[in-house]
């Protein structure tokens, strides 16, 4: 019985590994790191603090939603293993997908950061596509 409780957890933490490497991750490190020139100056910078203090409460939006789906939704941020439960408590009472408006508030205060214009455009076309594409989705049900 040990050793089939270890696999299980195992298991559960290399789905919320993929889900958050593939995701998350993926467009708030990998991509601008291999998109564009990053580089922090000065952290003297005035920018790059309202940068930090606009990021946190995007980050502790987006944990406290993948907190919600690993407590209540029985699944992860993955389309490929989505959730199973419903949820319509914490942040997703007032907005429908509060994880990814975490991410995007995120991406605009990396843009601010480095100071970086491109990283502002992919921020922008980040937020353009999910515009696009989720409503797409609730017209499919």
């Amino acid at each position: 019985m040990g050793s089939m409780n270890k696999r299980i957890k195992a298991f559960t933490v290399l789905r919320w590994l993929s889900a958050l490497l593939l995701l998350p991750i993926n467009v708030l490190v990998i991509i601008p790191a291999i998109l564009f020139d990053l580089e922090i100056t000065d952290l003297n910078y005035w920018t790059i603090w309202l940068s930090i203090a606009i990021g946190l409460p995007g980050l502790v939006l987006a944990m406290s939603c993948v907190r919600l789906f690993a407590t209540l939704g029985g699944g992860t941020p993955a389309p490929w293993d989505p959730i199973g439960n419903l949820i319509i408590i914490g942040p997703y009472r007032y907005v429908r997908n509060p994880m990814l408006s975490g991410v995007i508030i995120m991406l605009f205060s990396e843009a601010l950061f480095f100071r970086s214009l491109p990283f502002l455009f992919y921020a922008i076309l980040f937020t353009v596509i999910n515009m696009v594409y989720f409503p797409s989705l609730k017209n499919q049900d």
